[in-house]
Parts: structure tokens; sequence; C-alpha cells
């Protein structure tokens, strides 16, 4: 009754009469009040097809009974709520979530509930929905299908594996439960790269093509991943998955930021985790602190699917370009440039900033580090137990990410292992950078830099009543001009001195050992004091070490006072005039971090400490106010200073007046007089001459011409131009000058672009002088300007390079190719007029900027630099051109042509052909690839062919771009000259021959199976040969194949069609009448030779003649064998080399003999006389020409104690197996005295053909 005239009145009635809903049994529904959890079960249930009055969900136990069926069927799966409490909005949606998926009832049965055969539920009935499930291996963040770290699917696409289609979408069904997919299926929907390799249900509006879906949602399925993460260190993978029940096997993918590895020891090692150093600690281990590890059981099988590492990187910011919309990230894609549309970050980046990175999926995820500031209280490096570093009371693991910011000034890289060891040291503030799980992996120090350096006024120490109770003071003049007393942090600068002196003294030969004593004596020696000191560490005592040598302990320094080695050698101020490296910290305790030198030591002690980065030297040249070199050793080397450089004077040749003084920077110092000593310490082992601190003090200031880049003309009447120009301050303005100055030296764009000096008058018209760079393509003869391509070695110097690939530095008059500067760097790649001022540009270590820049008059200083374009990054070397393409006037349009280039270079080269669209220059943006043009093949190598008739009559001009390309650096680009290939215009070639020879020949085109058509001709008939024909078959109805033929100079043979075939360039210009006179048969003569053992050479090429040819040279023989004669054994002849060979109409096959020079024994080889058997030798022959051997003949008549009846002749000749065997009669032959080493020697006789030269050699025979 109380739902009359309630908006929802009619639905309310509807669900009544179908009995999803019932009143309060007072005859009200109360339309207005909550619904609790059994109410919305009964409602969901009903819906589903469950039928009230039947399964008791009525009556006054119907919540109860409405729970159970409800809890059974998982509508309440989820719930934590009460159910008979109301409904909150989540909460009923879970249950309506939970109730869709539930399996709708057709019909009661006996009292029973039956489902549908198909398993349909609310949610594929009502909105034909289907539930799938399966494993995400792709998406549009990354892939894990065994790819590397760059590859990711298209925006808006998720790949999924191991795929179930749920026919009724619910999985409490058993039969038929689920039809599998074999193959992954790429859907249309965006999922996080979280789900990558988990097991996702996906709710989706099927359509035929499962692929084609609509996906309605996605999320994990909690039943079927288990997920196991960590970013500690971890020792095994055992360790890692302990209590979990998951492990690990041989169906495992590991990957490290989304690319694949082959197994966990590839993983940790592309981590870097087996390269050493700081890595130590975590070799062979599973993980380490910063590194995100995951491990998933997608299956709930207890076996690990995937095993996924994210590694981040340190790196900097070094190039941004707001023009070009990119940022450079040290190492990262080569260090060339990424379009910012490829970065993810929150950050405003900024050039110079350090950044955490991670890329994959060919994205880069950025992000600022946190840096926590503060001094090191505690540390422990202890590499089996958990390494820490305490700052502000908290406990920081050292991170195992990667640390690319080696670019970045004063940052370094954290190695717990070298805490106050070279590393982080105790009582210094630093600014500690963490990765992105508060681990730390680098340091600077938050002072200025990383030493700060003063020159000692004054020093002095009181020994206490132990050696460790020592204390001292030091007078200093600070970088910044002040002057101040400091308590020494004693023990922390002994630790330093006596390091750095046994560091210095080993290094010098000597054997010298730290201890905490020899540091605290060594200390003591260099201050000095005026108390007395019986401890065993006072300086003038004998070294604490044995063996040691010392190098400001026991040193006889006071040559006016008490001889020997005593206390007057030591007094109070024995550091004055010597330049520190020190840190302050918040309470003023100074700490001295290293000695740098001083000018005024005696030898004793600068003749062992002489530390390798600190140069002492006498001034060869004057210094100059604002120079950056200090010269010396005849102005042959020298010490380079810049901006940063801190530079003291100390003067106490007048004792009772000494003088000092600070500056810091190139542009503070002055004048300095030639002859003076300085002391220098470089700045690293990295900066060459670099100084980081001078001894010697000035101050002064250069007078210098004003420069103006020129941009553009603004406009130009018959008395002025105005040029926009950029200052040397960045404000863009114009100048005006005279309209003769303009045309005179204005007259292309390569005169725009570069500075200009100049001088402005009364009246506002500026004087000109135009940089002279004629002379040398990077230096101006005239003005101090330089250009080419600049990078930085540190902030405040920069070096110069005449090419792109930044190997070769600017010299000649600018020295070394270095420069100092501090500001006015500005990019003007895209300023115009519009601008007031141009953008501040910089310089990078890694990246390049092209650059033309004004110098000081010193050629040292860059007063103004302006930044042309950025380069991507580091280039390849140039290719090296050694051939290049030839010129060609001999072809014609009928003709193929072959263009090639030889070129060498460090990397790998690859090719590409153009041919000049104005035949005049070779610029390969302006002309157009050969590669896939018709009638071009190989425009990608270094041989490019063009085939017959691509080219018309005329001149055609074609170059080669050859590109180098080298891991990490850009491709370089070099294009060689101009080759000009000059095409003759085609005649077309006939042949003809008369009516009479029509009958018998035909001409055919190449391999055409067609003959030429024949057209009336003045003498007979006539063919035209096409213009792509190379050659043409010419057949006569006589020839017969196998038979020669000479014509037109040349032989050929008819093949099987009764054709010869003949090349068209051998035919003559025009027509080439023919007849059968014109073929003259011949016949060849073919020469072979037996090859090994006879002989290495090779057979003479075969001749053609109609009546004879002659006997060619004999091939050489090999080693112990002889040329006999050319054989034809056809006709049995036998020639020497010079005979004619009669053809006689037919053709002839003559074979090179060869017989050994030493024959072996045959038998009977030392017979007597009487009665006895004939005595037999052998000798090899490479054929049988026993017919033509006439004899054999002994060329003496004894042999030792052999006779040979005055020299026998042999009396029979036989061969057999490619031997001769040569036969004696017994007649006047005693052999039965040859001795071992007695020689026969035979001459040989052979029945040659008449003519030719050769007397073969003798033939020996000696007995064994």
């Amino acid at each position: 009754t109380d739902v009359k005239g309630h908006w929802a009145e009619s639905y309310i009635n509807y669900c009544y009469s179908l009995g999803i809903i019932a009143g309060r049994g007072n005859g009200k529904f109360d339309p207005a009040a909550t619904v609790t959890g059994n109410e919305a079960a009964k409602m969901l249930l009903v819906a589903a097809g469950y039928d009230a009055q039947l399964e008791g969900l009525t009556g006054n136990d119907w919540a109860i009974k409405t729970a159970s069926l409800a809890s059974t069927l998982g509508i309440f799966d989820d719930l934590t709520a009460p159910t008979g409490d109301p409904l909150t909005r989540d909460n009923a949606a879970l249950l309506i979530y939970n109730a869709l998926d539930i399996e709708m009832i057709q019909k009661y049965e006996n009292g029973y509930a039956i489902a549908f055969g198909d398993h349909r539920t609310l949610l594929s009935t009502k909105y034909g929905v289907y539930k799938v499930e399966g494993v995400v291996t792709g998406n549009e963040w990354a892939q894990l299908e065994d790819t590397d770290s760059e590859d990711a699917l298209a925006a808006g696409k998720t790949k999924m594996d191991h795929v179930k289609v749920y026919k009724s979408t619910t999985s409490n069904t058993v039969v038929g439960e689920y039809e599998t997919e074999k193959n992954p299926v790429i859907f249309n929907v965006s999922t996080p790269v979280d789900m990558l390799g988990q097991t996702v249900t996906m709710y989706v509006r099927k359509t035929t093509v499962l692929a084609n879906s609509e996906v309605l949602g996605v999320y994990v399925n909690g039943n079927n991943n288990v997920v196991k993460t960590t970013a500690d260190t971890q020792d095994t993978m055992k360790d890692f998955l302990k209590g979990t029940g998951l492990s690990v096997d041989g169906d495992t993918a590991y990957y490290v930021n989304y690319g694949v590895m082959k197994d966990e020891a590839a993983a940790t090692k592309a981590m870097g985790f087996e390269s050493g150093d700081r890595f130590n600690s975590v070799k062979g281990k599973t993980n380490g602190y910063g590194v995100e590890l995951t491990a998933i059981d997608n299956d709930n099988d207890g076996e690990v699917e995937y095993v996924l590492y994210l590694q981040e990187t340190l790196s900097q910011v070094i190039a941004k370009s707001a023009s070009k919309e990119t940022t450079t990230l040290n190492t990262f894609n080569s260090n060339k440039a990424i379009d910012n549309e490829d970065i993810v970050t929150e950050a405003d980046l900024a050039e110079g900033d350090l950044v955490l990175t991670v890329s994959y999926g060919g994205r880069y995820y950025v992000s600022e580090p946190q840096v926590i500031t503060g001094q090191m209280e505690s540390y422990a490096a202890n590499k089996e137990k958990e390494q820490t570093i305490t700052v502000g009371g908290t406990e920081y693991h050292p991170s195992y990410i990667q640390y690319k910011a080696d670019t970045a000034d004063n940052t370094y890289e954290f190695d717990v292992l070298k805490c106050d060891n070279g590393g982080v040291e105790f009582d210094s503030d630093y600014d500690f950078i963490l990765d992105s799980n508060g681990n730390v992996i680098a340091y600077r120090p938050s002072e200025q830099g990383l030493y700060d350096y003063a020159l000692v006024l004054d020093s002095g120490y009181e020994p206490g009543a132990f050696a460790s109770d020592a204390s001292g003071k030091i007078k200093v003049l600070l970088a910044d001009g002040t002057e101040g007393v400091y308590t020494l942090n004693f023990s922390a600068s002994a630790k330093n001195v006596g390091e750095q002196v046994a560091d210095v003294l080993t290094t010098n030969s000597h054997t010298e050992k730290y201890s905490k004593n020899q540091g605290i004596q060594e200390l003591k020696g260099f201050l000095g004091t005026s108390d007395s000191d019986n401890s065993a560490t006072a300086p003038w005592k004998t070294p604490v070490e044995t063996g040691n040598t010392g190098a400001f302990v026991n040193k006889d320094i006071d040559a006016t006072g008490t001889a020997g080695i005593n206390d007057a050698d030591y007094k109070d101020g024995r550091a004055a005039g010597y330049v520190i490296a020190y840190s302050l910290n918040d309470d003023n305790v100074l700490t001295i971090k290293s000695i740098v030198g001083s000018n005024d030591e005696v030898s004793a002690v600068t003749s062992v400490f002489n530390p390798a980065d600190v140069k002492q030297q006498a001034m060869s040249s004057a210094y100059e106010n604002g120079a950056a070199r200090i010269r010396y050793n005849s102005n042959n080397s020298q010490i380079t200073v810049d901006k940063n450089t801190v530079a003291f004077y100390y003067d106490n040749s007048n004792p009772s007046d000494i003088t000092y003084g600070v500056a810091v920077g190139y542009n503070e110092m002055a004048h300095v007089d030639n002859g003076k000593t300085v002391s220098a310490r470089y700045l690293n082992n990295r900066s060459g001459t670099l100084a980081s601190t001078v001894l010697f003090d000035a101050k002064g200031v250069a007078v210098e011409k004003d420069y103006a880049f020129v941009l553009s003309r603004s406009s130009v009447d018959s008395k002025y131009a105005t040029l926009n120009v950029v200052l040397m301050d960045g404000t863009v303005t114009t100048l005006k000058i005279t309209r003769d100055d303009y045309n005179s030296i204005f007259n292309t764009s390569d005169d725009f672009s570069i500075p200009y000096a100049y001088t402005t008058d009364g009246n506002g018209v500026s004087d000109l002088t135009k940089p002279n760079f004629s002379s040398d393509d990077n230096q101006a003869s005239n003005l101090e300007i330089v250009r080419g391509y600049a990078r930085q070695l540190r902030t405040g110097t920069v070096a110069l390079y005449t090419d792109k690939t930044m190997t070769n530095l600017v010299t000649g008059t600018y020295g070394d190719g270095t420069f100092t500067y501090e500001n006015n760097i500005w990019n003007v790649e895209d300023v115009d007029n519009s601008y007031e001022k141009a953008p501040v540009g910089s310089f990078s270590e890694n990246v390049g900027r092209e650059v033309v820049m004004v110098i000081d008059s010193d050629k040292n200083i860059v007063r103004a630099a302006y930044i042309l374009s950025t380069l991507d990054g580091v280039y390849a070397a140039n290719a090296n051109i050694t051939v290049q393409p030839a010129a060609n006037s001999n072809i014609t349009e009928n003709q193929a042509l072959t263009l090639s280039v030889t070129a060498t270079a460090p990397g790998t080269l690859s090719y590409e052909w153009f041919k000049s669209a104005d035949n005049s220059t070779n610029t390969p943006n302006d002309d157009t690839s050969l590669v896939n043009v018709a009638g071009y093949t190989g425009a990608k190598t270094n041989t490019l062919s063009v085939a017959a008739n691509t080219l018309s009559a005329g001149s055609h001009y074609f170059y080669v771009k050859v590109t180098n390309t080298e891991t990490g650096k850009i491709e370089s680009v070099v294009v060689s000259n101009l080759a000009t290939v000059t095409v003759g215009t085609y005649t077309a070639k006939t042949i003809s021959y008369s009516t009479a020879d029509a009958t018998k020949f035909a001409v055919y085109a190449g391999n055409s199976q067609t003959p030429l058509t024949e057209e009336d001709s003045r003498s007979g008939k006539q063919v035209t040969i096409p213009a792509d024909a190379t050659t043409v078959a010419i057949q006569n109805s006589d020839w017969n194949a196998g038979e020669n033929y000479a014509f037109n100079g040349k032989n050929y043979e008819v093949d099987s069609d009764k054709c010869i075939t003949v090349n068209v360039g051998d035919l003559s210009n025009g027509d080439t009448p023919i007849s059968s006179s014109n073929f003259t048969q011949v016949y060849k003569a073919t020469y072979e030779v037996p090859g090994a053992p006879y002989t290495s050479a090779a057979a003479p090429d075969a001749e053609f003649d109609a009546t004879s040819v002659t006997a060619p040279a004999a091939p050489a023989a090999e080693t112990g064998y002889q040329f006999l004669g050319w054989y034809d054994a056809t006709n049995s002849k036998v020639y020497k080399p010079g005979a004619t060979v009669t053809l006689g109409g037919s053709d002839v096959t003559l074979t090179a003999v060869y017989g050994s020079t030493v024959m072996e024994a045959g038998a009977n080889d030392k017979d007597a006389s009487n009665g006895l058997a004939t005595a037999q030798f052998k000798f090899d022959i490479s054929a049988d020409i026993s017919a033509k051997i006439t004899k054999l003949t002994a060329t003496a008549s004894t042999v030792g104690g052999a006779t040979l009846g005055g020299g026998k002749d042999t009396n029979s000749v036989a061969f057999a197996s490619n031997e001769i065997a040569l036969t004696f009669t017994s007649d006047g032959v005693d052999l039965s005295g040859a001795a071992t080493g007695n020689t026969i020697t035979f001459s040989i006789t052979i029945s040659y053909e008449a003519g030719g030269t050769l007397t073969p050699g003798d033939i020996t025979y000696t007995y064994a």
C-alpha cells in the first residue's frame, strides 16, 4: 500500500509478480528503506531462476535459507560484512558481480533445480558476455615472448597465451567448462605493465573472431596467481621463495627489464653482478638491493613461470633541445637524442639533472632520485654481512642498480668498501643519491668541489701525553680570500697524510708502510711544533715503521741550527707556504685531505715526496693576465688553468714581509714574471694538463674586440643595409652598415651565421671585419674566431674538433684545441629577429655541438660561443674511399655498365648508389637513389650494375654514398666523387646474305627459338639485330654439329642446331654480309697433359686451322721426369715442340708424354753372361710410346765391375702399367760385378716426326 505514486511503483510491482521481491508481511513494501545482504541475495537468486517457494526463500526462515544458498553459489564471496546488515554501494556491486556468474535455472523436477545444459549465466544470457582467462604475455609496454627489452605491442593491444574461453562464463561447471585457444590471442584492450606474466580474467562481448571481441573488463585472477616480490639482496632463489611453496624449474623464464635471459646466471650477469668492484658482495647471488625482483606462478601449481628483474640506471640528462623536442640521456640510445614523447616522466627535466632511468618497450621511464644530505656516521663493509652506511641516524644499503652518471661533475659511484678509504670520508658533508628503493647509488660532496684548497700560513701541533692524544691547529688562506685559524681533525688528517706519503714514496721505489703511528708522525713533521715531544712519533726521530724512509720525518731541515736531525728542524710553522686540500665540517674543524706542495721546501723532502699529480717547474715565459696556459720547458710544455682553478701566491723572500694572496680562475689571474717557480696539481688522470690549483697569484684585464653573430639581412636600401645579429651577451638586435660594405661582404649564404668584429660610429653605422677562413677551414687568420664541433671536458673547459666524429682536435695557432669558458654560450639554431635574447646554450661531454666561437687574444678563453646545431651523439669514423668509381666513355646505349668503389673503415660499411639529378653535384638529399630502380642492380653494394639500354646517349653522372656504422656511435656518411659515363648512340647492326643463301642461312637473337625476320635488301636478304641482343646465332643447313668454322677472325663450334653463336660486338658496325665463303672450316688441335706426378703445368689452349698447327712448347716437367714429346695416339706419331702437325681434314689430340729420369730394377739386374736370363731395367712413362722408342743404349762399356759389351743397345722395349721395360741380351753383357752405388747411364732414341727441337736427356740406374 506504500508504493502507490512512488517513482518505482511499476518496477516494484513487476518484480513482486515474478517473486523476486516481497513486502514486509504487513501489506507494506517500505520502498525508502535500505536493503540487507540477504534481501539483495534473494532478489538475485530469483532473477537467476531459483523458485523462492521451492527453495524456502519465504516464511520465517527465508533469511537463513537465502544466506545458505547464496553462500553455496558464491554470491557472498569476498563479502566481509554480515549478510544481515544493510549494503554499502561497493558491497552491493560485489554481490551483483558474483551473481552475474552463477548458472541460471531452467526448471524444477521433483523439487530439484535443474540448470541449463549449456551452463548459461545471467551475464551470457542477458548481456552476451563471456569470460576469458589467460596469461598476459604482451601489451603496449613490453612483451614476454622470448623478446628483447625493446619489444612491445601497439597501444591498446594485449596478447594472452594459454587462453581459455568459458562457454557459460562460469568456472563452477565441470563438464565442457571451457575451450582452449591453440595460439596466443591479441585483444583490443590496454593493460598495465604489472599484469605481464599473470593470469587474468577478461569479460568480452564475443564475436566470430575472438581477437575482435569487445573487452568489457580485465582483472588479475587472485586464485591463479602467486606473486613474490623484493628489492633486497637475496642469496639464492631458494632463500627468496622460502615459505611460499614456490620453486623454479627448467621451464622458468627469466627477464631483465623485460628482455629475455637464458637463465638466472645470465640475468645476474647482465645486471653486472659478476663485474666485480662494488658488485663483489652480490657476485653469485640471486638479487641485490635496489633491483626489483618478481617471481610469478600464474597457474598455482607451485612452479614459477616467470622471474622478472627490473634494474634502473642512474644517468644524467646531457642535452635538451626545445626546438626538436628531444632529450639526451647518458649511455641510453647510444647517446643519440630521444624524442620527448618516448620519455615517461613527471619530472621537469633540465640539462645536467641526475635521473633514474629504466628502458623497455621503446620507452624511457625517468624519475628524479631522492637525495639526502649529511655525514657518514658509521659503515659496515664486511662482505659476509649486511653492508650499510649510516647517515642522520638511518642505515642505508648500497644499491646495485647501474651507474652511468660519470658525466656529472663531482658525482661518484658509491662503493661501501671504499668508505674511509678513498671514497666517502668521515667528518665531511655529502649529498647521497638514492635509488627508487632507498639505497645509496652515488654521492657528491655537498661543498663546492671534492676538495677545497687552502694556502697554509702557519701551523703547529701539541704532542699530548700519548701519540694518539696529539692535536693541532692551522692557519690558512681560503680560496674565497678569507683567513682563519682552524682546529685540526688530527686523527683523520694523520690518516690521510700517512696514506698519501706511503703511496707517493712506494710509487717512487721506496718501501713505505702506512700505519696509524706513521700517519701521526708524518703529520707532526708537516706541521712542526714549539713544544717538547718525547713520544716515539716525534718527527725528528727515526720513522716509527721499520724500513720506512719517511717524507716529513727524520730530515735535516734547518741548516743554520744545531747539527744533525733534532727538534730545531721541526719548529712550528713548518707547513707555511704549502697548499693543501681540505674539508671543513659544521663545527669548523678542518681535515687535511692531502698535501699538494710548496715552492719553498728543502730537497731532503722533495727528493722523496713528489706526488705524480703535482708538477713543479720554472716558468719559461711570463704568465700574462687572463691566459689559460702556463708555459715551461722552453715553452714546449704547459699547465692549463680555467675558471675553476684556484691560484695562490706566497712570497717569503723577505721574511719580515711575507706576501700572499689568492685568485680563482684565469680571469682573475695576472702577470707573473718569467723564471718563477710554479706548482700545480692536475685535476684528474683524464684531464691532461688541466690544473685544479696552482701556487702563484696575479690579477689583470685584457682588452678585446667586440663581435656580433650575423643571422640574416633585415632590410636594405640605396644607402644602408640592416643586419639581424646576436651580440656576445646574447642580445638579439640589429647593426646598420653601408650598402657598399654589404655588397662587398655578403655574397653567399656562407657569409651569414658567423661572427664579425665590429665598431660603431657616432651615427650608428657599424664597420664589420669579416673572418678570413680561407687559409684554414676552422681558424680565421685575421680574427680570434674558431669553429668546429665542441664537447665539454668538464664544466668550464671545452675541446674543439674539426669533424663530427670528434677525433681530430683543432690545432695550429689554437694550441691543443682546448678552451676555457664561463658564460656567453648561446644557442642560435632557431633564433631570428623575433627574439629579444638568444636562448642560453651549453656544452656536454657526450653530445657534440656544431659551434663557432670568439676567443680571447691569447686564444685560450671562449669569450662567446654560438651553437649552430646539436649533434645526435659521437659519430663513427668516416669511411676512407681508396678507389673511386671510374669514368667510362667507351659504351653505347645497348651495352651494360659496371661501376665499383673500394672503401675501408673500422666499422661496418653499407653503400647506396645515386644518379646526379643536375649532372654536377653529389648530394644524396637532392638525388634519387638507384635502389629498386629498373635497370640497376647492386645499388646497395659496392658494385653497381647497369643493364644494357638503360642509359640514353649522352653524359651521365653517378656516385655512391658510403655509410660507416660503429656500435654505440652515430653513423657517418661520405660520398664518392662523381663518375662521368659518356654513352654513345647505338646504330642498329644488320646481317645480309644473298637470295640463294637464304635457303641455307637463318639468324636468331640470343637464345630465341624464332629466327629474325628477313627483309629484302639490295643484295638479297637482310635481318636487323635487336638493340638489346648481346649475341646472335647464325644457322647454316650445310653445317654439322661439332664442326668448327673461322669467321671474322674468330673460331666457332657448331652446336646441335647447326648454329654458331657470335657476340654482337664482334660484328661490323652497320651491315655484316655473309655467305658460305665467309666461313672457313677449321680443325681443332687439342692439347692434353697427364698431370701429377709428371707435371703441374696447364695444358696449352686448343688451336684451330684449316691445314696444320705447330706443336707447342713443352709444359714444364716435375722433378725426376722429363718431357719426351707430343704424342698423337690416333696416328701413332710423336712430335717435338715446334714441329708442324698436319691436321689432314680432321681434329687431332696431342698428349704430352713424360718419362722418369731414373730407372728402377727389373729382373736379373746383376746377371752374368754365360747362359743366364736377360737383364732387365724399367722407367716410368706417362703414355705408351714403346713403338716409337727405337732403342736404349748404355753410354759406357763398363760400370764398376760390370761390362756392357762396349755400350750395348737394348734388344726389346715393352710397355705395361705406365712402365717401359728395357732388356739386354746376355751377349757380351756381364752385370754380376756391379756394386752398390754403381750407375748405368742410358740414352734414349725416339722416332719423331720431322721438324721441331727436342733432345731427351739421359736416364740413369744406380745399384742399391
